[in-house]
């Protein structure tokens, strides 16, 4: 039995290394822009500094001014001596509203000018009027001076009656009779009564400084003398 030997031929395979494409970086676009600065938002929980809020209050506090003594001419007075309110014509209430006392009216010095003192005795910065007023019913039915105090627009704020309370004695017929004043208070020199006085005849001279801290006017007492005639 012939074998017959079969020749195996070993073909050679050839391996190609596929080798992957090149990866390729991705692709940026750089576009230019304008920029707009735009300022901080403001903090509004923080508090003002102390030094910005006093500027502030400074800068809007009204200034003080001297107050013209021609303006106390035309005054706005309040119900006194049984009088109606009115603004005062030349310096006196006008007949229609008078409806007690023969005439009301300002005050005087030796001048002529109106007695009254300017200075700041409330503590707002600015100088008050302090101004001396009168009703007068004639004969012995006169009243004490009304001591009026107006702010320095020479609006009304009030005006000062506890005489008796500061002293003890009932104040005279035109009992003001002087002002002294510096920068936050006045002095006031004025005629009490004593228990047994004739309606013409004060015989106490009193001397007290008048303040008003908080809208409140008040009168300390300072000296209480005899008058000596």
């Amino acid at each position: 039995m012939n074998r017959k030997l079969s020749a195996v031929v070993l073909v050679p395979l050839l391996l190609v290394a596929c080798s992957k494409a090149e990866e390729q970086p991705p692709v940026v676009t750089i576009y230019e822009t304008e920029t707009i600065m735009q300022p901080a938002p403001a903090d509004t929980s923080r508090a003002p500094s102390p030094s910005t809020a006093a500027t502030s209050a400074v800068a809007a506090a009204p200034k003080n001014k001297i107050i013209p003594v021609e303006a106390l001419e035309t005054l706005w007075v309040p119900s006194l001596c049984g009088n109606q309110a009115a603004n005062l014509v030349n310096g006196e209430l006008p007949a229609s509203a008078r409806t007690v006392s023969n005439y009301a009216q300002l005050a005087r010095d030796e001048s002529g000018a109106p007695k009254g003192a300017y200075t700041d005795i409330n503590g707002d910065g600015r100088d008050e009027a302090v101004i001396v007023y009168n009703c007068d019913g004639g004969g012995a039915a006169g009243w004490p001076d009304n001591l009026l105090i107006y702010d320095n627009d020479l609006n009304y704020l009030t005006d000062f009656t506890g005489w008796k309370d500061v002293s003890g004695y009932s104040p005279a017929r035109h009992h003001i009779q002087a002002f002294q004043w510096d920068e936050d208070s006045i002095r006031v020199q004025w005629l009490g009564y004593a228990e047994k006085d004739a309606a013409c005849c004060a015989s106490r001279k009193l001397l007290g400084e008048l303040t008003m801290p908080g809208g409140v006017p008040t009168m300390t007492l300072i000296t209480d003398v005899p008058v000596t005639r």
